[in-house]
Protein backbone atom coordinates (compact mmCIF):
# COMPACT_ATOMS: atom_id res chain seq x y z
CA UNK A 1 0.00 0.00 0.00
CA UNK A 2 1.17 3.41 -0.60
CA UNK A 3 0.20 6.63 1.02
CA UNK A 4 0.17 9.80 -1.30
CA UNK A 5 0.68 13.13 -0.18
CA UNK A 6 -2.06 15.91 -1.27
CA UNK A 7 0.26 17.98 -3.50
CA UNK A 8 0.94 21.19 -1.71
CA UNK A 9 -0.96 20.41 1.43
CA UNK A 10 -2.62 23.20 3.83
CA UNK A 11 -2.05 23.53 7.36
CA UNK A 12 -3.21 26.50 8.94
CA UNK A 13 -2.05 26.08 12.25
CA UNK A 14 -0.28 22.83 14.35
CA UNK A 15 -1.88 19.17 14.42
CA UNK A 16 -2.73 17.74 17.79
CA UNK A 17 -1.03 14.18 17.95
CA UNK A 18 -3.69 10.81 18.59
CA UNK A 19 -3.39 9.95 21.57
CA UNK A 20 -2.71 6.30 20.27
CA UNK A 21 -3.26 3.71 23.06
CA UNK A 22 -7.19 5.48 22.82
CA UNK A 23 -7.84 4.65 19.18
CA UNK A 24 -10.50 2.23 18.96
CA UNK A 25 -12.40 2.68 16.06
CA UNK A 26 -12.16 3.31 12.25
CA UNK A 27 -15.31 5.52 10.80
CA UNK A 28 -15.70 5.82 6.59
CA UNK A 29 -16.81 8.92 4.93
CA UNK A 30 -18.30 10.28 1.38
CA UNK A 31 -18.37 13.45 0.50
CA UNK A 32 -22.08 13.69 -0.51
CA UNK A 33 -20.39 15.60 -3.88
CA UNK A 34 -20.16 13.33 -6.95
CA UNK A 35 -16.87 15.37 -8.64
CA UNK A 36 -14.79 16.54 -6.03
CA UNK A 37 -11.38 15.36 -5.82
CA UNK A 38 -8.92 15.44 -2.48
CA UNK A 39 -8.06 19.19 -2.89
CA UNK A 40 -11.82 19.98 -3.18
CA UNK A 41 -12.32 18.66 -0.27
CA UNK A 42 -9.31 20.16 1.45
CA UNK A 43 -9.89 23.78 -0.01
CA UNK A 44 -13.70 23.71 1.58
CA UNK A 45 -12.53 22.64 5.15
CA UNK A 46 -9.88 24.89 4.88
CA UNK A 47 -11.43 28.29 3.64
CA UNK A 48 -15.33 27.52 4.13
CA UNK A 49 -15.11 25.63 7.82
CA UNK A 50 -12.01 27.21 9.11
CA UNK A 51 -10.60 24.47 9.60
CA UNK A 52 -6.99 24.07 10.51
CA UNK A 53 -6.41 21.21 7.74
CA UNK A 54 -8.60 18.91 6.11
CA UNK A 55 -10.73 16.94 7.94
CA UNK A 56 -10.16 13.50 7.59
CA UNK A 57 -6.62 11.61 8.47
CA UNK A 58 -6.71 9.78 5.09
CA UNK A 59 -8.95 10.17 1.79
CA UNK A 60 -9.10 7.91 -1.12
CA UNK A 61 -9.78 8.90 -4.66
CA UNK A 62 -12.06 6.34 -7.48
CA UNK A 63 -8.67 4.89 -8.32
CA UNK A 64 -7.96 3.56 -5.24
CA UNK A 65 -5.35 6.41 -4.48
CA UNK A 66 -5.03 6.81 -0.83
CA UNK A 67 -4.27 10.60 0.38
CA UNK A 68 -2.54 11.46 3.67
CA UNK A 69 -4.87 14.03 5.29
CA UNK A 70 -4.32 14.63 9.30
CA UNK A 71 -2.40 11.48 9.50
CA UNK A 72 -2.19 10.38 13.22
CA UNK A 73 -2.88 13.42 14.08
CA UNK A 74 -6.55 14.42 15.45
CA UNK A 75 -9.08 14.75 12.95
CA UNK A 76 -12.44 16.66 12.39
CA UNK A 77 -14.38 14.21 10.82
CA UNK A 78 -16.71 13.42 13.73
CA UNK A 79 -18.67 15.28 16.46
CA UNK A 80 -17.24 14.40 19.85
CA UNK A 81 -15.38 11.27 18.82
CA UNK A 82 -12.32 12.80 16.79
CA UNK A 83 -9.93 11.34 19.90
CA UNK A 84 -11.14 8.03 19.38
CA UNK A 85 -11.96 7.40 15.76
CA UNK A 86 -9.61 7.75 12.68
CA UNK A 87 -11.88 9.19 9.73
CA UNK A 88 -11.05 8.04 6.11
CA UNK A 89 -13.02 10.33 3.56
CA UNK A 90 -14.58 8.81 0.19
CA UNK A 91 -14.30 10.48 -3.07
CA UNK A 92 -17.83 10.28 -4.56
CA UNK A 93 -21.79 10.62 -3.32
CA UNK A 94 -23.13 7.26 -2.40
CA UNK A 95 -26.47 8.30 -1.90
CA UNK A 96 -26.26 8.31 -5.99
CA UNK A 97 -22.95 6.47 -6.54
CA UNK A 98 -21.47 3.58 -5.88
CA UNK A 99 -17.91 3.03 -4.33
CA UNK A 100 -15.68 1.33 -6.96
CA UNK A 101 -14.13 -1.90 -6.27
CA UNK A 102 -10.59 -0.16 -6.21
CA UNK A 103 -12.19 1.84 -3.13
CA UNK A 104 -13.20 -1.12 -1.27
CA UNK A 105 -10.10 -2.77 -1.72
CA UNK A 106 -7.86 0.66 -0.70
CA UNK A 107 -10.51 0.42 2.12
CA UNK A 108 -9.22 -2.63 3.42
CA UNK A 109 -5.81 -1.73 3.20
CA UNK A 110 -6.21 1.62 5.53
CA UNK A 111 -7.73 -0.77 7.65
CA UNK A 112 -4.94 -2.88 7.89
CA UNK A 113 -2.72 -0.32 8.18
CA UNK A 114 -4.36 1.41 10.81
CA UNK A 115 -4.97 -1.74 12.98
CA UNK A 116 -0.88 -2.81 12.61
CA UNK A 117 -0.17 0.98 13.80
CA UNK A 118 -3.16 0.92 16.82
CA UNK A 119 -2.97 -1.66 18.38
CA UNK A 120 -6.42 -1.01 20.16
CA UNK A 121 -8.74 -0.82 17.00
CA UNK A 122 -11.87 -2.82 17.54
CA UNK A 123 -14.66 -1.04 15.82
CA UNK A 124 -14.21 -0.41 11.51
CA UNK A 125 -17.85 1.29 10.73
CA UNK A 126 -19.74 4.69 9.06
CA UNK A 127 -19.90 8.31 10.40
CA UNK A 128 -23.45 7.23 11.13
CA UNK A 129 -22.36 5.21 13.92
CA UNK A 130 -21.41 7.70 15.79
CA UNK A 131 -23.16 10.73 14.61
CA UNK A 132 -26.82 10.99 13.48
CA UNK A 133 -26.19 11.63 9.84
CA UNK A 134 -26.71 10.10 6.13
CA UNK A 135 -23.00 9.55 5.34
CA UNK A 136 -20.87 7.60 3.83
CA UNK A 137 -24.85 7.24 2.18
CA UNK A 138 -26.92 4.15 1.55
CA UNK A 139 -24.67 2.86 -1.27
CA UNK A 140 -21.64 2.48 1.43
CA UNK A 141 -21.60 -1.53 2.18
CA UNK A 142 -19.09 -1.62 5.17
CA UNK A 143 -19.33 -5.52 4.75
CA UNK A 144 -17.65 -5.11 0.98
CA UNK A 145 -14.52 -3.83 3.17
CA UNK A 146 -14.69 -6.34 5.75
CA UNK A 147 -14.45 -9.33 3.08
CA UNK A 148 -11.86 -7.77 1.49
CA UNK A 149 -9.82 -8.22 4.97
CA UNK A 150 -10.88 -11.94 4.97
CA UNK A 151 -10.23 -12.75 1.25
CA UNK A 152 -6.36 -11.25 2.38
CA UNK A 153 -6.29 -13.05 5.21
CA UNK A 154 -7.26 -16.16 3.06
CA UNK A 155 -4.44 -15.23 1.09
CA UNK A 156 -1.80 -14.86 3.38
CA UNK A 157 -2.08 -18.62 4.84
CA UNK A 158 -1.44 -19.88 1.24
CA UNK A 159 2.06 -20.37 0.91
CA UNK A 160 3.31 -19.74 -3.11
CA UNK A 161 7.18 -20.17 -2.01
CA UNK A 162 8.90 -22.43 -0.03
CA UNK A 163 10.77 -19.31 2.03
CA UNK A 164 7.10 -17.84 2.30
CA UNK A 165 6.08 -21.32 4.60
CA UNK A 166 6.98 -20.84 8.14
CA UNK A 167 10.66 -21.25 9.35
CA UNK A 168 9.79 -24.18 11.01
CA UNK A 169 8.00 -26.43 8.22
CA UNK A 170 10.36 -25.43 5.53
CA UNK A 171 12.80 -28.55 5.84
CA UNK A 172 9.64 -30.75 5.50
CA UNK A 173 8.33 -28.33 2.38
CA UNK A 174 12.07 -29.32 0.90
CA UNK A 175 12.15 -32.57 1.50
CA UNK A 176 8.29 -32.99 0.02
CA UNK A 177 9.78 -31.41 -3.20
CA UNK A 178 12.77 -33.82 -3.39
CA UNK A 179 10.85 -36.65 -3.06
CA UNK A 180 8.25 -35.60 -5.63
CA UNK A 181 5.33 -35.65 -3.10
CA UNK A 182 4.57 -31.92 -4.20
CA UNK A 183 4.59 -30.21 -7.08
CA UNK A 184 4.70 -26.59 -8.25
CA UNK A 185 1.94 -25.44 -10.78
CA UNK A 186 2.97 -23.80 -14.16
CA UNK A 187 4.10 -21.02 -12.50
CA UNK A 188 6.04 -22.67 -9.70
CA UNK A 189 3.38 -21.82 -7.04
CA UNK A 190 3.26 -24.45 -4.06
CA UNK A 191 -0.24 -23.36 -3.19
CA UNK A 192 0.64 -24.81 0.36
CA UNK A 193 -2.23 -24.19 3.12
CA UNK A 194 -1.15 -24.47 7.30
CA UNK A 195 -3.86 -27.88 6.57
CA UNK A 196 -1.12 -29.52 3.95
CA UNK A 197 2.20 -28.29 5.55
CA UNK A 198 0.97 -30.33 8.77
CA UNK A 199 -0.35 -33.58 6.12
CA UNK A 200 3.41 -33.36 4.63
CA UNK A 201 5.07 -33.38 8.39
CA UNK A 202 2.71 -36.26 9.35
CA UNK A 203 3.53 -38.22 6.49
CA UNK A 204 7.47 -37.34 5.92
CA UNK A 205 7.30 -38.49 9.92
CA UNK A 206 5.86 -41.72 9.24
CA UNK A 207 7.54 -42.80 6.59
CA UNK A 208 11.15 -41.98 8.53
CA UNK A 209 11.72 -39.99 5.46
CA UNK A 210 12.99 -36.41 7.92
CA UNK A 211 15.46 -39.15 10.01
Amino acid sequence: MKLLKIPNQIIKSKLTPLNTAKVDGIAFHHMANKTWHVKDVEYCHVYSNGWAAIGYNYWIDFEGNIYIGRGLNKGAGIENHNSHVVSVGLQGDFTTQTPTNAQYKACAEIVEYLKSELPNIKHIGKHNDYNATACPGKNFDINKVLNYQEEKEMEEKIYNWVTACPEWSQPYVHKALELGIIKGDTQGNLNLTDDKIWCLVVILRATGKME
